[in-house]
């Protein structure tokens, strides 16, 4: 990243991992895309059309990961996505696809599709909240692993500091309140070292519905 020049290189795909919507990415997918629409790739934080803070300048791959290289515009939303970046706030990234060929494998007794060939529409920078580790919720009465607790404590205080010094504007200063109340819910859930565990008497619909509202903000691309 180099807040000179406003543009950041971004790792928006890794390859030859099953990632948690059970996809394997393959080296070579984006390679028809990026030769004949790459102009048409978009950039947006959190998958979301409407927040553009920036647009795609090149696109590459190694043996491991596909890359984004992005630029960050000056208006409201490319300059906090960028001090949001530079802070430690956004510190994760995905991607949107039509899939175009694709084929199935069986691992461990689960279905696993293979994309051999994608459409690239967009990349996206995520904030906390639609990132991993919140993925690996699968419901209420599941617990979180330490090290997704740990994680969680670790981002809560980061975005606590950027809202106390940041100069972003109060537009983006009041999102990072909002997953800040997002974020102590769900820590005080199931961080164990401070509640008990949810058990599946105990577990009501309104909770379920509300963690759920919470984990699928802005997933229903």
């Amino acid at each position: 990243m180099s807040k000179d020049s406003r543009t950041a290189v971004i790792a928006h795909a890794v390859y030859n991992n099953i990632d948690r919507t059970g996809d394997i990415s393959h080296k070579g997918m984006f390679s028809k895309s990026w030769q004949e629409s790459r102009e048409d790739i978009a950039f947006y934080k959190n998958h979301n059309p409407d927040l553009t803070p920036g647009k795609t300048v090149d696109f590459w791959e190694d043996e491991q990961k596909a890359y984004t290289k992005v630029y960050l515009g000056t208006h409201t939303l490319g300059e906090d996505t960028l001090k949001m970046m530079d802070e430690g706030i956004i510190r994760k990234a995905s991607f949107g696809y039509i899939p175009e060929k694709k084929d199935f494998t069986e691992i461990k007794g689960r279905r696993i599709r293979n994309l051999r060939e994608v459409k690239h529409i967009e990349t996206s920078v995520l904030t906390v909240l639609q990132a991993n580790p919140l993925a690996k919720v699968e419901s209420v009465t599941k617990s979180f692993d330490p090290e997704a607790i740990a994680e969680l404590k670790q981002s809560l205080s980061v975005m606590e500091k950027f809202c106390r010094n940041t100069t972003a504007s109060d537009e983006s200063i009041k999102g990072i309140l909002l997953e800040i109340e997002q974020v102590k819910f769900i820590i005080s859930q199931y961080d164990t070292a401070n509640t008990p565990l949810i058990t599946e008497p105990s577990a009501s619909r309104t909770d379920d519905e509300r963690l759920k509202t919470l984990l699928l903000i802005n997933s229903s691309f």
